[in-house]
Parts: structure tokens; sequence; C-alpha cells
């Protein structure tokens, strides 16, 4: 049972740690302005959930009462906003309009992009992924240390692997 939950406390963390991780790369691969193969579509299409999440967290803060959606979502857009504001860690403490604009930034750069426009990615963007990709795995090895009470080895690489 412990493993069980364990396993339902790391799955969130590893889904939005794999999205961060796929952006980073597509950002990188991008740099010059290309547009996406309709094979990439999708993991932009997950960014924009995941940034959209974050400003419904954003919303949810403080609020005694959840009128829309069932409580897993509520729970998984606090989650995000969690993660999100450990990116952003000064806007998200001392200006959250500010915190909700670059956000909101974040959107419109990834809906451009999706929608076939050319975009630079900004370093901003490349940035915040790059820091969801820790914070992820960060939490991932954390639950995983406390379920096996070991030391995790799990290390992020910025290379994709090799076929042998």
């Amino acid at each position: 049972m412990t493993e069980r939950l364990s396993l339902e406390n790391v799955v969130p963390s590893m889904k939005w740690g794999f999205l961060a991780d796929n952006m980073i790369l597509l950002l990188k691969a991008h740099e010059g302005g290309q547009p996406l193969t309709e094979g990439e579509k999708h993991v932009v299409q997950g960014a924009i959930e995941f940034l959209k999440a974050v400003l419904e967290g954003l919303e949810n803060l403080g609020q005694s009462r959840f009128e829309q959606g069932g409580i897993g979502r509520i729970v998984e857009s606090l989650t995000l906003y969690s993660f999100a504001s450990q990116a952003l860690p000064a806007m998200a403490l001392e200006d959250k309009a500010r915190f909700k604009q670059s956000v909101g930034n974040f959107i419109q750069l990834c809906e451009h992009w999706y929608s076939g426009e050319t975009v630079r990615p900004t370093k901003d963007i490349k940035d915040f992924f790059s820091a969801i990709s820790r914070i992820t795995l960060k939490e991932t090895n954390s639950v995983l240390a406390v379920s096996r009470d070991i030391e995790p080895r799990w290390e992020f690489s910025r290379t994709l692997p090799t076929s042998s």
C-alpha cells in the first residue's frame, strides 16, 4: 500500500517533468524561429495546458469554496502553481500581477508557436522550463527516496540517449 501511494505521488511530478524536458529540447532546437512539425505540436499543447493550469492554481489560492472542476483538477492546478512559483519565486511572492503576466506571456508565445507563427523562444521561457525540470526532478527524487529509504540516484541530463 505504501509503494502504491508513493507512486501516486510521484507520477504527476514525472509527467510534468517530462513535459518540461521535452519543452527544453524543443526550445533549443527551434532557437532560430523554425516552425513546429506536426509531431512536435503535442508538446507545445501540453505546455499550454500546464501554463493555463498554473494560472488556475493562482486563482484557486485562498479560495474557501471551489465551484468548478473536480477536486483532482484543483489539486493539480495548485501543485502546478507551486512548481511555477518555485521557478519564478521573486514574482510569485512579491508581485502576483507580474507573475500572472509572465505566465500569460508564455501562454501567448506557445499559442502563437502552435498555430504556425514564427516564434523565437525567449530566455525567460527557457529558464522557466529548465527550472520546472529541476523542481520536478527534485520532487520525484524526494518521493522515491522516502518510499525506498535510500538515496536517489537519478540525475538531470540535457542529452538524449543514443541507440547503439
